[in-house]
């Protein structure tokens, strides 16, 4: 994470020793977290919700396309996109939180972990309990987020059957489409939360639908929006 910097993403300054510990100082960033805004709140409006996965799916790009070296792109996957690691500023500011699980491509990287789920159960995209990371899971869990801060219901666990995950997606893009009205944001939530991840729009794709369907829920501004709540 040290060796990204993004206006999405929090960021890692420093590896020092403390009291004998080795500890990571990272950027402090005041505000709340969405999980924290919808336990008040219940919902964001439209506008909000998508202008909050513009940034972290601009931000997820940036870690996953970086190249630390020349023709070594970073890769790095987040692994755990839930509310709770988004954080909102008073400023209307939006950072990615908790790179703690994430796994990125250089070497030396955790290969003891690799036989590990990691991840929210109501976020986590089915390959992701066969251990398949690529992502395609953050689009998931991103769509997931989406779909929780626009309707204020929370995602059921994961399911691996083709039928049930329809069923419990199903419920949660209703719920979307009540709110909104708008059958669009709909199609974009069930492209993202897909079951085969193949079908799955990108993650730069996320972020090009996000802004054009944003220009049809331009109100509230972020930044206004937040200095009011």
């Amino acid at each position: 994470l040290g060796l990204v910097r993004h206006r999405a993403l929090i960021g890692a300054d420093a590896l020092v020793r403390l009291d004998g510990h080795w500890t990571v100082v990272m950027e402090y960033i005041a505000g709340s977290t969405v999980a924290e805004v919808l336990r008040i709140e219940r919902v964001l409006p439209p506008s909000v919700a998508l202008k909050v996965a513009i940034e972290v799916a601009s931000g997820l790009q940036a870690v996953w396309n970086a190249e630390p070296e020349p023709g070594r792109p970073l890769r790095l996957l987040h692994r755990d996109v839930k509310p709770s690691n988004l954080q909102l500023t008073d400023m209307g500011d939006v950072k990615v939180l908790d790179f703690g699980v994430a796994r990125a491509e250089f070497e030396g990287r955790e290969a003891a972990t690799q036989q590990v789920v990691f991840g929210s159960p109501p976020y986590l995209s089915p390959e992701r309990l066969e251990l398949l990371d690529t992502p395609a899971g953050d689009v998931f869990a991103l769509g997931a987020s989406l779909a929780e801060m626009i309707s204020g219901h929370r995602p059921e666990a994961v399911v691996a059957r083709p039928g049930p995950h329809a069923e419990r997606i199903g419920r949660l893009i209703q719920a979307a489409e009540e709110v909104t009205g708008d059958p669009s944001l709909g199609k974009l939530l069930s492209d993202m939360m897909a079951y085969d991840m193949e079908e799955r729009p990108t993650m730069a794709e996320v972020e090009q639908r996000c802004r054009a369907l944003r220009k049809r829920h331009d109100s509230p501004d972020i930044r206004t929006w937040a200095k009011q709540t």
